[in-house]
């Protein structure tokens, strides 16, 4: 659990500009598109789509790697570049809308061991950026399935013109680099990629790929090189497995200006509560933010409903719950929330029989529990009624327990063979007080 932290600017403009805030990216989901005919022998009934607002820079020709299901395509081994969700790359269905774009984004020259670029992809913005403000920029990503080579990054560059990199280098430094913890090698859903930049001012366009300021690039591999050159579907006939290249499907890219605006996720305090009540998980309630609970360890059954903001839940015992929150500016936040779960009926337990007699097994009388915050009070009575021996600790019984015990002597002596009183008073993690007493059987 975190503590949620806002920068809070007193100022109506920028609470207007928040609320009416525009995607600065032209053509998000990469609808926008022309017919054009065949004539690098792709086979996709004599045309095929090109994008008009993206653009692939690549060493080669104009190819089919903008993907659209206006194509009148039908899937096969010959005949499947255009085709969504099948075509040569892979299978995927569209994050949003009709269209996505594939690109390459770099190969693994096993005979010279280095590593040559590929391929970025080239878009513009609709208005300039402004020196000084924070921009927050989004996509989402998908791994082709049909690549052998992962990696755990990607570079977006924003610049003043519509540059041609001379490839295969593209040596400009990129203003963002979004670094995973783990390879993007996910082929059956779609990964938001996030992070924020400050602008130099000026800005127009923006490319996304890996630049050399990047090298040398961590590089993930799926496949064994013994592995067939080919990956089966049943739609299909077959695809070839490209191996030694990187390759990603990119849809949904978006910029926003988030200047003064910082936002973290909140699930909630971590609590502690009886078994069989309810509580609620979160705070925010916002509608422009996407909500998506997990369980992490515990009652997974106790989610029901796992995206909205504020889920009730009632575990049955101690669960620990993840918020994932996509905010107005498609940025990601993570938080977590622990629920103890107390058998209330039953929160404390002391062993009806205890034999001290220096064995290593069960020589010292103990109060166990998971649920106690405080041991106010652990009394022992012989059967007059004198007290043989107290204790209480302030920590939990998880930590001290072994601090609050009877060894089984009074007053420095072995203490009788006898049955014993005892009496607990114990405050519980959720702050109820209970009280229980009951019968020891002290053995030698």
């Amino acid at each position: 659990m975190k503590r949620v932290i806002f920068y809070i600017i007193i100022s109506f403009s920028l609470l207007v500009s928040k609320a009416l805030a525009q995607n600065l990216v032209v053509d998000p989901s990469m609808e926008s598109h022309i017919y054009v005919q065949d004539t690098f022998s792709i086979s996709c009934d004599s045309s095929f789509l090109l994008s008009t607002k993206w653009r692939q820079v690549c060493p080669s020709p104009p190819t089919s790697d903008y993907l659209h299901q206006n194509v009148n395509c039908t899937p096969s081994a010959t005949n499947s570049l255009c085709c969504i969700p099948f075509n040569t790359h892979g299978f995927q269905w569209p994050k949003n809308g009709l269209a996505y774009y594939f690109i390459a984004l770099f190969e693994y020259l096993t005979n010279v061991d280095s590593v040559r670029q590929m391929a970025s992809l080239r878009g513009s913005l609709n208005t300039t950026l402004v020196q000084g403000r924070t921009y927050c920029f989004s996509m989402y990503v998908s791994a082709a399935e049909n690549f052998n080579l992962f990696t755990d990054q990607i570079g977006v560059y924003f610049s003043f013109t519509d540059f041609s990199a001379s490839l295969p280098t593209i040596d400009s430094v990129p203003q963002l680099i979004i670094i995973k913890q783990y390879p993007i090698m996910d082929t059956s859903s779609w990964m938001l990629l996030s992070g924020t930049f400050v602008a130099n001012g000026g800005e127009k366009f923006i490319t996304i790929g890996l630049f050399e300021s990047q090298k040398p690039y961590p590089i993930y591999k799926l496949y064994p090189d013994s592995v067939s050159g080919y990956i089966f579907h049943p739609e299909y006939n077959y695809h070839e497995l490209v191996k030694n290249v990187n390759s990603i499907f990119i849809d949904m890219v978006s910029l926003y200006d988030c200047t003064g605006f910082y936002y973290e996720a909140e699930a909630g305090d971590n609590r502690s509560q009886c078994k069989g009540e309810e509580t609620t998980l979160g705070w925010d309630e916002n509608t422009a933010r996407t909500f998506k609970w997990s369980v992490v360890k515990g009652d997974s059954a106790s989610l029901d409903n796992d995206s909205i903001p504020r889920p009730t839940v009632s575990p049955q015992k101690t669960t620990v719950y993840a918020l994932y929150v996509v905010d107005e500016y498609v940025q990601e936040h993570f938080d977590t929330v622990t629920v103890e779960v107390i058998d209330c009926e039953n929160p404390v337990f002391v062993p009806n029989i205890f034999s001290p007699n220096n064995d290593g097994q069960n020589d010292v009388l103990h109060v166990r529990s998971s649920y106690v915050q405080e041991l106010t009070a652990f009394r022992i009575y012989n059967r007059w009624g004198e007290e043989v021996f107290s204790c209480r600790t302030s920590t939990p019984l998880s930590v001290a327990s072994n601090e609050c015990g009877w060894d089984g002597t009074y007053r420095g002596e072995p203490a009788p063979q006898a049955v014993y009183t005892y009496y607990v008073e114990a405050v519980l993690l959720n702050g109820e007080t209970v009280v229980k007493r009951g019968n020891v059987t002290l053995v030698r």
